[in-house]
């Protein structure tokens, strides 16, 4: 009976709950225009705005605010302050910006690991697949679609167009197909290559002594050897990210807490193979060191 009481009780306060929404919306609303507000200071006839602007575009801004005569000011972003952020990467790496903003978009003050998740993307993907015929699939697909992914769309057509007036000249853009052309392409040849490497042809295995089996150079039935791989893989990724977060300090003294993780982990890595290989065993002494 309290059960029933209590789903009884929960269904008449559900009654609330888009009401609450709204209203939620509507404070949401309110503080946005209320923060934007305080971005701009409007006193008859002297109007002030400040905003966040990209780096390269201050030049322009400048020459911009001398041609209208109006007055304008830049400084760089306060260790306290949080811009907003703004990724910028070659055209072969760019599709690893959409993998980024897919879960997080990094804050200002870290690094841009777009071309780290790019290859990184690529290596996952094609152990999870782990089969060369279906990457062969995937390769014949994608070959079938490459000239498909290079036409521009509708809204890729208005970006261009808005550009073009923005800039007062043509400008090349990407087209979003185009984007995604190099890493569809380093996820076809990463997942054929693991794919011979282990041997797997749609779930067959070729003989040991044909041209295919003499490729056959990870046993995925080992799970042992399989468990280091993957441990491998992970513990590369975990030593790059500090790596690269200690590169971004200016002062080294404020990246050491990422080199000394980097380095433990690099020698734990290294003490666990000399444990796991007994030929290695000088590997478990520089190991232990470097940890």
């Amino acid at each position: 009976m309290a059960i029933e009481d209590a789903q009884a009780e929960r269904a008449y306060l559900t009654r609330w709950c888009l009401l609450f929404a709204r209203s939620q919306a509507m404070l949401e609303d309110a503080a946005a225009r209320a923060g934007a507000a305080g971005q701009t200071r409007d006193c008859d006839p002297i109007f002030a705005m400040e905003a966040w602007a990209p780096s390269e575009h201050v030049d322009e801004l400048a020459a911009y605010a001398k041609q209208q005569g109006f007055i304008f000011e830049c400084r760089p972003p306060a260790p306290d302050e949080n811009p907003p952020t703004l990724m910028r990467n070659t055209p072969r790496v760019e599709a690893g910006e959409d993998l980024v903003n897919f879960y997080m978009t990094p804050g200002y003050w870290t690094w841009d690991p777009s071309s780290i998740i790019f290859v990184s993307f690529a290596i996952f993907f094609a152990m999870i697949l782990a089969d060369a015929g279906y990457a062969a699939l995937l390769s014949v697909g994608l070959l079938l679609m490459w000239r498909k992914l290079g036409r521009p769309t509708t809204a890729d057509a208005r970006l261009t167009k808005a550009a073009d007036l923005e800039q007062g000249e043509p400008v090349t853009q990407q087209t979003a197909g185009q984007r995604f052309r190099p890493m569809l392409l380093l996820i076809a040849v990463t997942s054929l290559v693991y794919g011979v490497l282990v041997g797997s042809y749609f779930g067959l295995t070729p003989p040991a002594d044909s041209l295919l089996g003499h490729l056959h150079l990870l046993d995925m039935t080992n799970s042992r050897m399989m468990m280091g791989v993957s441990v491998l893989v992970g513990a590369s990724h975990v030593m790059l990210a500090n790596v690269m977060d200690a590169r971004r300090y200016a002062d080294w003294r404020d990246g050491l807490a990422s080199w000394g993780w980097a380095a433990a982990v690099g020698g734990g890595v290294l003490a666990a193979v000399g444990f796991a290989a007994p030929s290695a065993a000088f590997l478990k002494a520089i190991g232990g060191g470097v940890g």
